[in-house]
């Protein structure tokens, strides 16, 4: 006979506030390719994630960065970056929006906004001319239910990416739960649930 244990609606509230997914981060997409950006914590990138979803024309600019001009100004907090990352999303000065593609060394100030986390193929994305990105929120899953059986716990969420969030999903679970979870090839999918393979569910009781 299956099992089936209902998580709490506690442990649901503790999950959905550990997740943190998509209310920081945004997708970048250009050239067929998406990439995924984390936001720092500032007024400014919350200016910006306000504005989304755009899509713009970038022009290029000393072989290394596209920017556009935005037609509202943002907040700004300018430093000395020093050293410029590939994958680097920062402002210069209240309005021009600067996505950078190699690495170097500045003696410019700019505003922090965020940073692509995986910049692996993005030079090749952004190409040597003007290019056409689009700057979006990335879907924050939404919780319905939790429950666990068969040595499972199963989400039922919207807005899921597999890919993306079911290994950050059976992380936090493993935490909450004091369980070990499977690789990420072991997780199911059933249209809008995720199945996570666990250890020992008995973890998820004691924090009923």
């Amino acid at each position: 006979m299956r099992c089936l244990t209902a998580i709490s609606s506690a442990m649901l509230a503790m999950l959905a506030a550990t997740s943190g997914l998509g209310g920081n981060q945004l997708e970048v997409k250009m050239a067929g390719k998406t990439f995924v950006a984390d936001l720092v914590e500032s007024d400014t990138a919350a200016a910006l994630l306000a504005r989304l979803p755009l899509t713009m024309t970038m022009t290029e600019l000393n072989g290394n960065e596209k920017y556009y001009y935005l037609d509202a100004v943002l907040p700004t907090h300018t430093e000395k970056v020093g050293t410029i990352q590939a994958g680097d999303i920062l402002l210069w000065g209240d309005d021009c929006l600067v996505l950078f593609y190699k690495s170097f060394s500045t003696p410019y100030s700019y505003t922090r906004i965020g940073r692509i986390a995986d910049p692996d193929g993005l030079a090749e994305a952004a190409g040597t001319g003007s290019v056409s990105v689009t700057f979006s929120r990335r879907a924050t899953p939404s919780f319905q239910d939790i429950s666990v059986y068969d040595g499972e716990a199963h989400l039922t969420v919207q807005d899921f990416d597999p890919a993306a969030h079911g290994l950050y999903f059976a992380e936090r679970i493993a935490d909450l739960a004091r369980a070990t979870p499977l690789p990420a090839a072991a997780f199911r999918r059933e249209g809008n649930t995720l199945a996570i393979p666990i250890s020992s569910p008995t973890g998820f009781f004691a924090l009923q």
